[in-house]
């Protein structure tokens, strides 16, 4: 097979693994955020269909400056697999969309899409309103491309993300 038609293929893969998000998902609940390294983290686990959900934010470097990002992965298992393709995508169809508490934020720039052997990361950057609207417990939602009147994940957090804020911007800075 040549580079190109991998290219195409993959590229299909996670057209496809993206667009049947919503029905494979199924992720909904309360959870509380955790520290882990330079990322605050909220796991959901799906019994139905075995399938690990998670919303993590953290501080990365754009432009120099320090944003914060939000990454959504689904995955077959609690751990995640080998990297099967990074790519990125300044479409609309790719964007995350994450309301909090009926504010809806729309992702910023390109979409990062990491495709993995057991699941799907995207992450996209966001502004500011986010981490507001996370420093109580929220109840959200998360769409990508549009938002959706049944959104691939939604749920309620029941703590604020206040006490590791502080951990991970530093993180960020001192990077």
């Amino acid at each position: 097979m040549s580079a190109n038609s991998k290219k195409k293929l993959t590229l299909w893969v996670t057209t496809v693994i993206v667009s049947m998000l919503s029905s494979e998902i199924g992720a909904q609940g309360q959870s509380k955020w955790i520290l882990q390294q330079h990322s605050l983290v909220l796991p959901f686990f799906n019994a139905t269909n075995g399938k690990y959900v998670t919303l993590l934010i953290a501080y990365e470097k754009n432009s120099l400056e320090c944003k914060p990002s939000v990454a959504l992965l689904a995955l077959e298992g609690n751990r995640l697999g080998t990297l099967v393709e990074k790519r990125r995508s300044s479409k609309t169809k790719d964007k995350l969309i994450v309301t909090i508490n009926g504010n809806t934020y729309y992702g910023e720039g390109d979409t990062a899409i990491n495709t993995y052997s057991n699941g799907l990361e995207i992450v996209s950057f966001f502004n500011e309103g986010v981490i507001g609207e996370l420093k109580f417990p929220s109840k959200f939602s998360v769409d990508i491309g549009k938002v959706s009147s049944s959104p691939i994940f939604y749920g309620e957090t029941l703590n604020s993300i206040n006490f590791g804020l502080e951990s991970i911007i530093q993180s960020c800075i001192k990077s």
